[in-house]
């Protein structure tokens, strides 16, 4: 879109200078005759790169000036797109739509410079101070909007130049454009008043283009130096073999403004390591590929190669230095670098001295991490112990780390998608007896048949995880709806009452399930806890269930767990008072019995019913010492004595108080 607009702003500013006649000179150029030097003004260049985009600066000024005075203008914007038209594409070899969207900005550039100069230039003065203000304004137009619209069409393909990058741009195009500008006037002087002497106006311009080579050749030489120097010293401070890796094939790209940079590594003329770096991203892969020609070459001399130098290989995009990784005693790898940024450099034998250095730097800093010892080994152990790092050993299921992970990756893209998500957590009911009964071996059996049936009931982008002992989770990810997850778990309560058979025998088995869904602002912590206490919440109520959590639930559960503390606290502190209630013959009104009812003194609560720490103390085991307490309290009561504060460990008395006690709330 960008560049259609440019070329219709230049169509347009063609048409405006189409009424503008030739000056009046000593005589004229025909535009034909023009293009050549265009052509060569604009292949003789030099660049500064940014990433995959360049600021290219030309000789382009000098024609351009000297073609306001001596050329038609029309005639002038013509040869203007005729010869660079032939450098852009025919020399420069451009990709199409780049090529339009510079042959569209110079054609305009040509356009408005003709109108800056018309609009300025006073009739009979070409030559005078006029005639020059006005040269060097329509240039200084031509660059302003050049700079703009090479920034704009960087912007658009996803470039990010930094502030530093775009001034120092700026102030180099200022300075060329204003020298070029100033030998094109110079050229325009001698040729209109001694046009024999016109070959000596084409020295200036080759000396200042040759000192624009020599000054971006220093530049880009301090700039290959800096990055060897980072380069070397990201090496050596590097922790491990891969990150040392990550880090040449990086600095490699950055340092060549390349495509691609890659280290191969390899052990014995086997598999290897490969570190790659691209646009955007490094990654460590194992290249288990052949290597190529030019790879295998460089592997058998020793010499470095330098491919694609000539145009039909720049055409191909095959333009690369590979350079050889020296181990002890012989060759163990490449150091590679593919395809420079933009289109108006290629790799140079400099480069790949450049490079060999870097590739030095690589071999010592991967010989003193001892990598040809280690690189086998690692390649057979990485999957490994990352399989081993993160799934259950007796299962074959992911393990909590996994789940985390997992899980993390979820919340965070939650708020990016429309799709909802789920924990459920699941508790093997009894198990305990499963062991007791059968021997631990059956139990671990019985643990690998549940998780069969877990994965069978799930899709193969959720994650089914054992956590330890009889309790697993399962991320529900990408679900159509909340619903989802509580056919999940009916589904799975259904694959659970098929008996298990294991030696011989069939073992019955039930889970209790909890859910919880997946909000915004959720944390892995606060989901498994609330799945958590939804089970705990499911198995109180009935064991073989599933319950979904509702917020009251952990309110729910934290005063349990707060109870839970301060009932044995209560116990040991004599807090427990018993409420004695009369039971009456209706027939004589004599009192017959006393029902002896406990209630707790909370210091902060007051008095508590049974109904509020009764469930708890029988969930705890508590309950034991408040039935012997009270027994032992009513009965003192009767006889006239003083009754003692209940033992809080009463597995320590020896007693012949059955198991299942009176309630003390009837």
């Amino acid at each position: 879109m960008l560049t259609g607009v440019i070329a219709a702003a230049a169509v347009v500013t063609a048409m405006a200078v189409s009424g503008y006649g030739p000056l009046d000179a000593p005589f004229q150029i025909h535009w034909l005759a023009w293009v050549p030097l265009v052509f060569a003004a604009e292949v003789a260049v030099v660049s500064l790169q940014f990433r995959k985009d360049a600021h290219v600066f030309s000789m382009s000024e000098v024609p351009l000036v000297v073609g306001l005075f001596f050329v038609n203008p029309v005639g002038l914007i013509a040869a203007q797109m005729l010869g660079n038209a032939a450098a852009l594409i025919l020399y420069r070899r451009q990709p199409p739509l780049k090529a339009a969207f510079n042959l569209a900005m110079l054609t305009l550039q040509a356009g408005l410079a003709v109108v800056v100069f018309r609009a300025i230039l006073r009739p009979g003065d070409p030559l005078g101070t006029t005639g020059w203000v006005a040269a060097l304004i329509a240039v200084a137009v031509v660059a302003a909007s050049a700079s703009m619209l090479v920034n704009i069409a960087i912007a658009l393909t996803g470039g990010n130049v930094s502030s530093r990058e775009r001034l120092s741009a700026l102030v180099l195009l200022a300075v060329s454009s204003t020298m070029n500008a100033s030998l094109g006037l110079v050229a325009v002087t001698v040729i209109w008043t001694r046009p024999g002497t016109a070959w000596a106006a084409a020295v200036p311009p080759l000396a200042l283009y040759l000192a624009y080579r020599a000054y971006l050749g220093q530049r880009r030489e301090r700039q290959r130096v800096e990055g060897l120097y980072e380069a070397t010293r990201a090496l050596h401070e590097s922790p491990e073999i891969e990150a040392a890796m990550l880090a040449a094939a990086r600095h490699a790209k950055e340092m060549f403004d390349a495509e691609h940079a890659e280290l191969r590594v390899y052990a014995d003329g086997s598999d290897g390591l490969c570190a790659v770096a691209g646009d955007n991203y490094t990654r460590l892969v194992r290249d288990a590929d052949a290597p190529d020609d030019a790879v295998a070459d460089v592997l058998a001399t020793g010499h470095p190669l330098l491919t694609g130098c000539s145009k039909e290989h720049h055409a191909r995009r095959d333009h690369r230095m590979i350079v050889p990784v020296h181990g002890p005693g012989h060759i163990n790898g490449v150091l590679a670098v593919s395809e420079p940024l933009g289109d108006v450099h290629n790799f140079t034998t400099r480069d790949l001295q450049v490079l060999e250095t870097l590739a030095n730097q690589v071999s010592v800093s991967l010989e003193n991490e001892r990598l040809e010892d280690s690189v086998e080994q690692l390649i057979e152990a990485k999957d490994s112990l990352r399989l081993q790092a993160l799934h259950d050993p007796l299962t074959g299921l992911a393990n909590r780390t996994l789940l985390w992970e997992r899980l993390a990756e979820t919340l965070e893209t939650t708020q990016r998608r429309a799709k909802q998500s789920a924990v459920l957590m699941l508790d093997v009911d009894d198990f305990k007896v499963v062991n007791d009964t059968y021997g631990h071996i059956a139990g671990d059996r019985l643990l690998v048949a549940v998780a069969r049936r877990l994965e069978a009931c799930c899709r193969p982008e959720d994650t089914v995880a054992r956590l330890g002992g009889d309790e697993f989770a399962i991320l529900l990810d990408r679900m159509s709806s909340p619903e989802d997850a509580t056919r999940v778990a009916a589904r799975i309560s259904a694959a659970l009452t098929d008996p298990v058979t294991i030696g011989g025998q069939d073992i019955t088995v039930q889970a209790s399930m909890g859910i919880a869904l997946v909000d915004d602002g959720s944390t892995p912590e606060e989901l498994i806890r609330h799945a958590d206490q939804a089970m705990y919440a499911a198995k109180n109520t009935r064991k073989g269930t599933y319950q979904l959590f509702e917020e009251g639930n952990e309110q729910r559960w934290m005063q349990t767990a707060v109870l839970r503390s301060e009932l044995q606290r209560a116990i040991e502190q004599d807090e427990l008072t018993l409420h004695y209630q009369p039971v009456v013959n209706l027939d004589t009104g004599e009192i017959i019995a006393l029902e002896a009812l406990v209630r707790w003194r909370h210091p902060e609560h007051g008095l508590l019913y049974p109904d509020a720490f009764i469930p708890t103390a029988e969930d705890t085991g508590q309950i034991v010492a408040i039935d012997r307490w009270v027994l032992r309290t009513a009965c003192t009561r009767c006889s006239g004595g003083t009754p003692k504060s209940p033992d809080p460990n009463p597995a320590s008395q020896s007693t012949s108080h059955p198991e299942n006690s009176p309630n003390p709330t009837s």
